[in-house]
């Protein structure tokens, strides 16, 4: 659904910055489709707004609104900009129930020259410290993204975006590719950054000045092991131990890890149940040798916690 059109941003690889004004539904108008969307059975209800908190009074009417009328517990996914957000809005959200909205951020990147040559301006300080109180709610589900290709941001730069969201321990990280779109500055400036890409949809990037064409592909391989074990919540504890005990440096440097063994076992080229994974992960530690009491407690735990109702 959409309540209104444009952004007020003007981000570089966005089709939303060539539309320099924001438009948006009537509050009435809203509010007689929301109406009818929350009396239907769907399971969740997707804001496709490019910044739905850009006017914080709006979305805050929108969202109580909907917690009033929200009698079929859909589940609301909204865009928005972290740090942007004011205490009152911050206050409202803690009042929020318990798993009915969704927020995705769009953070990018965590490079102050790549978000400064995309026209993304961030206070990453004040991100941060956002994430952190909504997290400590624990009623909202967050997503944080990351976009790689971008301008300055080669592969060691990227593992420190990834290690930076990774550390703030939100529900879902989403690891995307830049997408080369005609009309965007992106697109005018991609000689400058030496940006080759599909040239058909989605016109993704396959390498940059600053990021080879291996190094993507890696990215590929190690974004499919984060969709497959830490956005699906079903080996929490194993990878907090994981992370925390053998690579307490960089969660980064685990995955990468993690991806070499499955490509080395051609794993990749595989379907896996989700029970099957559980045995993977234990086998990849075994392989590098550091079994022990508290990692297979920890497997145990999620391994019992999450099958057993099957």
């Amino acid at each position: 659904y959409e309540s209104s059109r444009g952004c007020p941003f003007n981000c570089s690889f966005c089709m939303s910055s060539i539309d320099k004004k924001m438009r948006v539904f009537s509050m009435e108008r809203v509010k007689r489709d929301l109406k009818i969307l929350l009396e239907t059975k769907a399971k969740q209800i997707k804001f496709v707004d490019r910044t739905f908190n850009a006017d914080y009074k709006r979305s805050m009417e929108i969202m109580k609104f909907i917690v009033n009328n929200n009698r079929n517990n859909i589940t609301i996914h909204f865009e928005i900009t972290a740090d942007i957000i004011n205490d009152d809005f911050l206050d409202f959200i803690g009042k929020m129930p318990v798993n009915m909205f969704q927020f995705e951020i769009g953070v990018q990147s965590l490079n102050e020259k790549t978000l400064d040559e995309i026209n993304r301006s961030m206070n990453i300080n004040k991100l941060s410290s956002v994430v952190e109180k909504i997290n400590s709610y624990n009623n909202i589900h967050l997503h944080l993204d990351l976009i790689a290709g971008l301008p300055y941001e080669d592969y060691e730069s990227f593992k420190d975006s990834f290690d930076g969201v990774h550390r703030l321990d939100v529900q879902k990280i989403q690891l995307g590719f830049l997408k080369v779109l005609k009309g965007t500055k992106i697109y005018e400036d991609r000689k400058k950054h030496k940006i080759k890409y599909l040239p058909c949809a989605p016109y993704e990037v396959i390498s940059t000045k600053y990021i080879t064409l291996e190094e993507i592909l890696k990215l590929k391989k190690i974004e499919e092991l984060v969709e497959r074990y830490y956005n699906e919540k079903y080996f929490n504890k194993s990878l907090k131990y994981i992370v925390s005990n053998y690579f307490p440096g960089s969660a980064f440097e685990f995955y990468s890890s993690f991806s070499e063994f499955w490509q080395k076992n051609n794993l990749y080229k595989k379907s896996h149940s989700r029970k099957s994974l559980y045995k993977i992960l234990y086998d990849y530690i075994e392989y590098k040798n550091k079994i022990n009491e508290e990692f297979i407690a920890a497997l145990k735990y999620d391994y019992i916690f999450n099958n057993q109702f099957e």
